[in-house]
């Protein structure tokens, strides 16, 4: 239905918004992720429902949340945790050597979708139903287009999903279905229908025209009443079909210089109506209105399945948009990584565009030989090394006509040769003790990770940061694999100690359960000389016990008063293992406590470590092909951050790894 051209008297608000009396403090908004009235965060969480399946296939996914992050013991939200994790997830991380570092600045952070219409964000002409997803006009018809409500949903649209999509099913047409669908900005008015006023967009029932910031509409489809189902989307990827002629745009829009921005797009009755609006900016809330008697409809924002079939358009996005990358061309001199020792390339000087490829096909040869070699496989990257030099030189001379050395120069070619590949068994030599090292991570062994550090790297044992240094984060890490030997020799001898209390031997001794404990435990045992197996401590759970205690009270007398937050936090974390005196205990911990016990923290500290060793010697910590990986992946999250929404169609973890 057009409205009238705005004028004073039909812009006065008849009845207004919702008073915001109720609203809780800036800063307590902030805390729970729910930035609106009491009401609201009633119907927000009332009825808690997954994260809608078409949004899977945003690399960003598992940032999306519909209720805010359970609290964590230590601080930080549990699956804000898991979140940045799998934002942080790098190459070595799918391949099971664990990088430490962020993948991507934006890689951790919960992302609220929107859930329910907002009790705090509304005319007082419309009226909620309990679970916060009906909608009914509770006002009269006398007053004309005066008489408009509107209804904003809780949280705004996360341009990182690249597509956004709910329904409204039409409950009741009422008197006359002046009903409309679509987003508006946070400060529209409320006593306007979506699309009247500058920044809401909306698609209107009772005359299917389409409304964009202004109060003349457009023909755009068809009309809606009682019992059908309008879909109403934004689409951010910039891969969408061609524009038609019926899409309008904010003309304010282009002369800010606020670039494409998104594209709204409406369903009916699960059928693709197509694109009524472009170049939409801002924080967009999917917004309602209605202006007669009866009039009642109630949104679907994922809870329930669609009638539109949503995931299959963003499948076609995503598709699309892996196309437009497949088909971008990327100067090859921007691929030239340095690895040491460098393997020199026979190319002559060109810009042909067989030259252009021969130096990509260098470039990836050097890639993966650097990282052969940063994870200690020196003799693999040896043979490899003698196979790319005789390869290069035999592609120079069959596509450059680069002539084979003559006899003059073809034994000091075989000695540059030879010396090349000497210079990497040096650095195998290396990178062999590295991966001896890692071993004795991935097995447990922190002793003998400690001996072969001191023997080798004293240096790096050396090194302090704000999180402790190498040397307390390896007295944790022994700490953590004792407490596991203990838990298990406990757990083994039960039945030995339910004997043992009838009278027939002594009770094996309950473990400590925090650094006060370990502090008291009474001890006239040292650790001296640690055991190096857990082959070599599963004699006596006492000498065990007993070293751990020892170790336990030498961590906490060295770093009880450490003034470093991260070294509190980190001990602290620690010592709450000792509560837990079995593996059926650490299963049912908080999600901190389980990390520790678990595989990937063995993998993360060996790789930093590693990371450790490789800066001492004035080598880059993570490869080349690490590297490479990583800026990818930080570069496109950091787009989507930006509000880029074809960001959110690239996974590269995915895309290269077959891997979320």
């Amino acid at each position: 239905m057009p409205s009238p051209i705005a004028t004073s008297t039909n812009r006065t608000t008849i009845i207004g918004r919702s008073s915001r009396s109720s609203l809780s403090s800036p800063a307590a908004q902030s805390a729970t992720g729910i930035g609106r009235a009491g009401h609201a965060s009633q119907h927000t969480y009332s009825k808690p429902f997954p994260v809608p399946n078409y949004l899977r296939h945003s690399s960003y996914y598992p940032r999306f949340f519909t209720t805010p992050p359970e609290p964590s013991l230590f601080g930080a939200g549990v699956a804000d945790a898991e979140a940045a994790a799998a934002g942080s997830l790098g190459l070595s991380d799918a391949l099971g050597f664990n990088a430490e570092g962020p993948a991507s600045p934006g890689g951790g952070g919960s992302i609220l979708l929107p859930t329910c219409w907002d009790e705090g964000d509304k005319c007082n002409l419309i009226e909620l139903s309990t679970d916060g997803l009906g909608v009914n006009f509770a006002g009269s018809a006398k007053y004309g287009d005066r008489d408009a409500a509107a209804v904003r949903t809780n949280r705004s649209v996360p341009v990182q999903a690249g597509v956004y999509y709910y329904e409204v099913t039409i409950t009741d047409k009422g008197l006359s279905g002046y009903i409309g669908i679509g987003f508006s900005h946070r400060e529209v008015s409320l006593s306007r229908l979506p699309g009247w006023e500058d920044n809401s967009w909306g698609y209107h029932g009772d005359d299917g025209r389409a409304f964009c910031c202004l109060g003349t509409g457009e023909s755009f489809g068809p009309t809606f009443t009682t019992g059908d189902v309008v879909g109403c989307g934004v689409d951010y990827t910039g891969a969408g079909p061609e524009k038609e002629g019926k899409e309008r745009s904010r003309e304010t829009a282009a002369k800010k210089g606020e670039g494409e921005g998104g594209r709204v797009f409406f369903t009916k009755n699960g059928d693709m109506l197509g694109y009524a609006f472009s170049n939409v900016h801002g924080k967009l809330y999917p917004s309602v209105g209605l202006r007669t008697p009866g009039e009642v409809v109630r949104a679907n924002f994922g809870s329930e399945p669609f009638k539109f079939d949503i995931e299959g358009l963003v499948r076609d996005r995503h598709r699309t948009v892996l196309g437009q990358i497949s088909s971008s061309n990327i100067p090859s001199t921007l691929l030239l990584p340095s690895p040491a020792p460098a393997i020199p390339s026979l190319l002559p000087p060109s810009k042909s565009p067989t030259h252009a490829s021969e130096r990509t096909h260098e470039t990836l040869q050097a890639l993966i030989n650097s990282y052969l070699l940063h994870h200690g496989y020196a003799s693999t990257a040896a043979a490899f090394t003698t196979q790319i030099v005789a390869e290069r030189r035999e592609r120079a001379k069959g596509l450059f006509g680069v002539d084979p050395p003559s006899p003059k120069t073809k034994g000091k070619q075989l000695e540059e040769d030879e010396e090349q590949v000497t210079a990497l068994l040096t650095v195998g030599s290396d990178s062999s003790l590295r991966a001896q090292i890692r071993s004795a991570f991935l097995k447990g062994e922190i002793e003998a990770v400690g001996e072969l550090m001191r023997r080798h790297y004293p240096k790096v044992l050396e090194g302090q940061d704000e999180r402790g240094g190498i040397a307390f984060k390896l007295r944790l890490r022994e700490f953590v694999e004792g407490v596991l030997r203990v838990s298990r020799r406990v757990e083994g001898g039960a039945e030995e100690g339910r004997k043992d209390v009838k009278g027939k031997g002594k009770a094996s001794a309950p473990l400590p359960t925090s650094a006060e404990d370990i502090e008291m435990a009474d001890s006239t045992e040292t650790f001296s000389t640690p055991p190096t197996s857990p082959t070599q401590t599963a004699h006596s759970s006492t000498t065990s016990l007993d070293a751990l205690l020892a170790l336990g009270r030498s961590l906490h007398a060295d770093y009880s008063a450490d003034p470093r937050p991260a070294v509190q936090k980190a001990l602290e974390l620690t010592f709450s293992l000792m509560a837990y005196d079995s593996e059926e205990a650490l299963a049912a911990a908080p999600e901190e406590v389980r990390a520790l016990v678990g595989e990937k923290e063995r993998e993360k500290l060996a790789d930093e470590v590693n990371g450790a060793i490789l800066v001492s010697q004035s080598l880059p910590p993570i490869p080349h092909l690490e590297s490479l990986y990583r800026h990818t992946s930080a570069s496109i999250r950091l787009l989507g951050d930006m509000g880029v929404g074809a960001a959110a169609m690239v996974d590269v973890r995915e895309e290269l790894l077959g891997k979320r």
